[in-house]
């Protein structure tokens, strides 16, 4: 394969610690790693040709909250790799994204996709989610995807110490 467009919704129970990353996603010629998408410590996401970092987020991970990443490897006609980035409000948006990073791919082809990879130093639980890779065009959303509700609790609010608040959540919504 010399190019691929691939969608994966993830969360973590924890970001990486240290000078410990987590791989999220890995492209391999054999046993060679080609491109990946990795998570530092700080929560920035970074895209990688091979081993060698290329672009990275100003957007951050958190922990317990999913994030959907779309990523397009080109290994002939550009030699690009794009990541699109979405997180909070924007998880399911079919073309609105947090972020979008891109950088130099120029391993070629590759045979094999990895998810999660992880590493001996990550502690924590990764949760992976709708899962899909197309040759031609960018996945999307998942079709029927749950969207998270619109929360409004009403206007701020000043309150004294032990004062009883009272919030008005009718300018709520939910979409599902």
């Amino acid at each position: 394969v010399t190019a691929r467009y691939m969608r994966r919704d993830f969360r973590l129970s924890a970001l990486p610690t240290g000078a410990n990353i987590l791989t999220l996603m890995r492209i391999r010629l054999t046993a060679t790693t080609a491109g990946q998408v990795v998570l530092l410590p700080d929560g920035t996401i970074q895209l990688r040709n091979s081993n060698t970092a290329v672009s990275t987020s100003v957007s951050t991970f958190s922990s317990n909250t999913w994030v959907r990443l779309e990523w397009f490897v080109d290994g002939t006609t550009t030699n690009t790799q794009t990541l699109r980035i979405y997180m909070s409000g924007l998880l399911n948006s079919p073309v609105t994204q947090t972020e979008t990073i891109t950088g130099a791919y120029t391993a070629g082809s590759f045979n094999r996709i990895e998810d999660g990879v992880g590493t001996a130093g990550y502690t924590g639980t990764l949760w992976l989610d709708e899962s899909q890779d197309q040759a031609s065009v960018w996945p999307g959303p998942a079709a029927g995807t749950n969207q998270p509700p619109i929360v409004n609790a009403g206007p701020a609010q000043n309150v004294l110490p032990a004062a009883t608040v009272t919030l008005d959540g009718t300018g709520s919504t939910d979409a599902n």
